[in-house]
């Protein structure tokens, strides 16, 4: 924790460091956007002189005081605003994409758990804290998910739990730098590639856009905005192999999902991913196993002493599964325009 987070945070979280670590860590796990927002404000004065302000805060500031303001939308705001999730960029676009990568170094141990300040964009974020793996909590979730299915469904059949995690978003510091991450299940991660290829891949053999749209207002002045695809005379065609690829890709995830759990492997391949903004990390996880040997409190420790530093065997595979499918597509194409 840099001095200058300590200073903000004194001034504006006094009770803080008199709390037990453990304590901390809960306290973090659940922090506010509103504290969150005050701490960074300080935390950007002093290292630029900047003062930072955002709209949106204030506008929440005001509807938490406004009296009439009903007990359920008081609740549902209290519920959406007491989780930091889509909030953690406030006052950026006051900052240089230089300046906001510093100050999201020295603000993410106030909201990251563990060694390594990791947080995951989750609404129930604090949950992390009590459970000893990544796979305890996914499978709470999934649980919970199953048996929501069930109450309204009694013969809702549960799909075989794989390990869930599909483009999960993280931030963290890894060795003392801020760095944006994703986590993924290695067949959740060729899933994606492929369907980006075979969306492209579509558009060459049926070129198409998607058009908009709208209605007149209605009498309480709501219009309404509909979309349809121009493909230029083969609308149906392109449907039908929309259609057919769309079956091929739900098929090829449940055989992957399969294939990577038989093999458990037990890998985690950590691939680099810088944007614009900040250095990233991809994370993949071969399999369910291998989220059983890393918790959230020692994500990176628990990650590098499980990676496999040759990626090479997984490109193999990455690229025979979009081979496979560009043939597939060129095969669908030429039955269906016949």
């Amino acid at each position: 924790m840099t001095p200058e987070l300590k200073r903000a945070i004194i001034r504006c979280l006094p009770e803080f460091f008199s709390l037990s670590d453990a304590e901390q860590q809960r306290y973090k796990s659940t922090l506010s956007r509103v504290d969150y927002f005050k701490v960074k404000q300080h935390v950007v004065k002093q290292l630029f002189g900047i003062n930072i302000i955002n709209d949106s805060m204030d506008i929440y500031l005001e509807n938490q005081s406004e009296k009439n303001l009903s007990n359920e939308i008081k609740d549902a705001s209290n519920f959406i605003n007491s989780h930091l999730s889509s909030n953690l960029n406030f006052g950026e676009d006051d900052l240089s994409n230089e300046q906001n990568l510093i100050v999201n170094t020295h603000m993410q141990p106030l909201y990251g758990i563990g060694e390594d300040s990791f947080y995951l964009d989750e609404f129930l974020v604090e949950s992390l804290l009590d459970y000893d793996s990544l796979y305890d909590w996914y499978y709470s979730s999934y649980q919970w998910n199953v048996e929501n299915e069930k109450e309204r469904d009694k013969d809702y059949q549960a799909w075989p739990f794989y390990g869930g995690f599909s483009l999960e978003w993280a931030r963290m510091l890894i060795d003392g730098e801020f760095y944006h991450a994703n986590l993924s299940m290695a067949s959740m991660y060729i899933h994606y590639e492929l369907e980006e290829l075979g969306n492209d891949y579509i558009q060459k053999l049926i070129p198409h856009e998607i058009e908009d749209s709208f209605s007149e207002p209605d009498n309480n002045g709501y219009i309404q905005m509909s979309l349809t695809t121009n493909a230029y005379g083969l609308e149906k065609p392109l449907k039908q192999l929309n259609n057919k690829f769309r079956t091929k890709l739900d098929e090829t995830e449940s055989r992957l999902q399969k294939e990577f759990d038989t093999m458990s492997l037990q890998e985690v391949l950590i691939l680099d991913e810088r944007d614009e903004d900040s250095p990233g990390k991809h994370f993949i996880f071969s399999d369910k196993e291998v989220l059983k040997k890393v918790n959230f409190k020692t994500f990176i420790k628990d990650c590098r002493k499980h990676e496999q530093k040759d990626a090479s065997s997984f490109y193999i595979k990455l690229e025979r599964e979009k081979q496979n499918l560009t043939d597939y597509l060129k095969e669908q194409y030429e039955d269906i325009i016949q």
